[in-house]
């Protein structure tokens, strides 16, 4: 609880003879600290989970950019045998010699 709620159980404590009433705006005074802490909580969590998830896009953003300028790095070079036929698997050349 923050300074609020105990100030107002303090406050309550001291009172000699306090009535329901009081008992209640009690309760709605630390309920409403409660709520608003859990509220302020809350929303600094939404704010760090969406500046981690915007640091993350940017670093896959970067990451895509840094594959596709050097693809040569990351794929290997397609085989001479993939593009060969039936009439050119058997030839010098679809067998990779240099006759």
């Amino acid at each position: 609880m923050d300074e609020l709620a105990h100030r107002a159980i303090e406050a309550f404590e001291s009172m000699n003879g306090g009535d329901a009433l009081d008992y209640q705006v009690l309760l709605l005074t630390v309920a409403s600290s409660v709520f608003g802490q859990v509220e302020q909580a809350l929303c600094q969590l939404m704010y760090v989970a969406l500046r981690k998830e915007q640091e993350i896009a940017d670093a896959m953003t970067a990451m895509s950019a840094t594959v596709a300028a050097r693809r040569e790095r990351f794929v290997s070079p397609r085989p001479a045998l993939a593009d060969q036929t039936r009439r050119t698997i058997l030839t010098p050349q679809g067998l990779d010699y240099d006759a």
